[in-house]
């Protein structure tokens, strides 16, 4: 009946108009959804433990009668050169080059020259690479987007992105500037990519005597505080005990690249991870 067919209709109003309250509400409700930040460029160190109390407060209050008398174990960052991968739109204004951020409420550019969160080896690679594109216009014209991942053995790989085509001109540009700036290099535009060594740093954790290698690539999840992910991973595997100890497997989903994986691998019979994302 006519009456009938209008039913669903009808109630996908409502759900909608429920959605659309329920989205009003989270909007409201600050402390559940915080606005994103603009970044962070010139932290105050000096405040940086009162930070992590007031954060790690904040984490109790949230989880309130949950934690049911559990303490929680609190682990620092370094406050400054911690990042291991980053990420820069490359703007020119009045001929000069800039590294750039995005303000996430004007959405106007902001210029830096240096990234003290970033590695310190990223840092050096941020000032050599803005000398070289100063010298080099086939490297610098039509350069839209930087990449920089590192590993704490300080190898880096440095991903560009084009506006513009890349052909063997450019191939031997990048040679050249890999070979200058001692890292890696993979070149990107519209439907091409170039690999100049190779397309990926290899980040080992050591547990127990052992070496656990991992490959982090550009473009995908990797632990950006690589002293963190230890302190991570060395939780993890106290948790579960010592290695040879265990008699039931693990099941893994949204693996990554391995990261907590290969670090427990030795503490169970055997484990099954998964990925959506073929290339991680």
């Amino acid at each position: 009946s006519a009456d009938s067919r209008s039913r669903p209709r009808g109630r996908k109003k409502r759900e909608a108009k429920k959605m659309r309250r329920i989205s009003k509400e989270k909007e409201k409700d600050t402390t559940m959804f915080a606005k994103p930040r603009s970044p962070v460029l010139n932290p105050d160190v000096s405040k940086y433990e009162e930070e992590l109390e007031s954060k790690a407060q904040r984490v109790k209050d949230l989880l309130g009668d949950y934690l049911n008398g559990v303490d929680l174990q609190v682990f620092a960052s370094p406050p400054l050169h911690y990042r291991m991968r980053c990420e820069f739109r490359m703007w020119f204004q009045k001929g000069d080059l800039h590294y750039a951020f995005f303000d996430p409420e004007t959405k106007k550019p902001i210029f830096l020259e240096q990234y003290v969160l970033a590695s310190e080896r990223i840092n050096l690679l941020m000032r050599e690479l803005a000398e070289y594109l100063q010298e080099d216009d086939m490297a610098r014209t039509r350069l839209y987007q930087v990449e920089m991942v590192a590993n704490t053995d300080d190898e880096v790989l440095l991903c560009m992105v084009y506006k513009k085509p890349l052909d063997e001109e450019w191939v031997e540009c990048a040679k050249r500037m890999s070979e200058k700036l001692r890292c890696h290099i993979i070149g990107r535009s519209k439907k091409i990519k170039h690999v100049i060594g190779d397309d990926h740093v290899v980040q080992s954790f050591e547990f127990d005597g052992k070496s656990y290698p991992q490959w982090q690539t550009e473009n995908h999840f990797s632990q950006s505080n690589a002293h963190i992910c230890k302190q991570m991973l060395t939780w993890a595997r106290e948790q579960l005990g010592k290695e040879g100890r265990r008699d039931d497997d693990l099941l893994e989903l949204y693996c990554g690249n391995g990261n907590f994986t290969l670090a427990l691998s030795a503490l169970f019979r055997k484990i099954l991870a998964t990925e959506l994302d073929k290339y991680s």
